[in-house]
């Protein structure tokens, strides 16, 4: 019975050994499409960013159109 259990370690140990052994390194292509993947990940970042600069110009000019309206209306009525 001990022998069976020792054996069967052994296999198993000797399995998952050939198993990590076999394992490549990545490919050409493989990367390559991860070169593509990030490469698309910063055009999508650079447009989020111009986005935002785009979105926080136009919160300033509106701010800016508002302090002035609340100016106006505050010298008109003095």
């Amino acid at each position: 019975m001990l022998a069976k259990k020792l054996l069967f370690s052994a296999v198993f140990a000797l399995a998952i050994g050939v198993t990590a052994g076999c394992q490549s390194s990545p490919s050409h292509a493989d990367l390559a499409e991860v070169r593509a993947m990030a490469e698309e990940a910063l055009h999508t970042a650079k447009a989020a960013a111009q986005d935002a600069a785009a979105a926080k110009e136009c919160c300033h000019a509106n701010t800016e159109r508002m302090d002035r309206m609340f100016n106006d209306s505050m010298m008109k009525g003095k």
